[in-house]
């Protein structure tokens, strides 16, 4: 019986391990950072309160990253926003942040009228 629950059980494990979409998709983006940075390993990342992630439209709206300047001191937290299609774009540096911030803004737009139609079957029933 322990021969046969034990596959099983590693089974699971593997799965329940595997990273999901939305974390795939912010690796993705940190990773799109870490090149642009000078010393990559000592980037610091955090999701502030505004951090969105969208798996389906492949993007990452408004999260952070901290790095290090030429002198080798951090210099505090940057907003950075990312998209699979037109690339990295970190506030103020970026000739895409405007396609990139715009592609975040129809996301937020989209999802804000599902949860509206949602919140509107919800109520009228």
């Amino acid at each position: 019986m322990i021969r046969r629950a034990f596959p099983l059980a590693f089974a699971l494990l593997f799965v329940s391990c595997s990273p999901s979409p939305k974390e795939k998709l912010l690796d993705e983006a940190q990773n799109a950072v870490r090149q642009q940075m000078r010393d990559p390993e000592t980037v610091q990342f955090r999701e502030s309160v505004l951090t969105t992630i969208y798996p389906d439209q492949g993007l990452v709206c408004m999260a952070e990253f901290n790095a290090k300047n030429g002198y080798g001191g951090y210099v505090g937290y940057e907003t950075y926003s990312y998209s699979r299609q037109d690339g990295l774009a970190i506030t103020g540096s970026e000739s895409n942040f405007q396609t990139v911030m715009n592609a975040c803004l129809e996301a937020m737009k989209s999802e804000t009228e599902k949860i509206n139609k949602s919140l509107e079957k919800t109520s009228g029933s």
